[in-house]
């Protein structure tokens, strides 16, 4: 059940990546993205729509507390934890894909009138902590 639970959390995630690219996205990059298509426009060389992968999203959201009550609670708390590092590098790499065309971009967030420059490497970093994490959830849920 621990990993049905993360593979809906890492699901959800990279839909809701596809679906805010999608909204940052000029007309040229949805047109030529491999993820999502403007519903209006038909098929383009994406398989799947905007409202496609807003139904995924819903559906993730529903079965993730379903699933989630079956399991027991120091597992569970590494899995969300991991899912949600995890899915947050999968979230940033389906934005950035849909919305500029490359997984890594060049960029600077304002946040609260601060610069800060943005680095792969850090993108690697909260992969590398929901990885570990997934690692504990694992040795506590299934020891040895």
């Amino acid at each position: 059940m621990l990993i049905a639970m993360y593979s809906i959390v890492l699901v959800f995630w990279f839909a809701s990546g596809v679906v805010e690219g999608y909204k940052w996205s000029t007309p040229k990059r949805l047109n030529s993205n491999r993820l999502i298509y403007k519903e209006k426009d038909g098929f383009t060389k994406a398989k799947l729509g905007y409202h496609a992968w807003r139904l995924i999203q819903v559906t993730a959201v529903l079965a993730g507390p379903i699933v989630a009550s079956k399991t027991t609670t120091l597992p569970l708390v590494l899995y969300v934890g991991a899912s949600w590092l995890v899915g947050t590098f999968l979230y940033e790499r389906a934005l950035d894909y849909v919305s500029v065309g490359y997984y890594f971009p060049k960029k600077t967030y304002i946040l609260q009138g601060w610069e800060l420059k943005r680095r792969p490497w850090q993108d690697w970093l909260v992969l590398t902590g929901g990885v570990a994490a997934t690692a504990l959830g694992l040795i506590f849920a299934y020891p040895l």
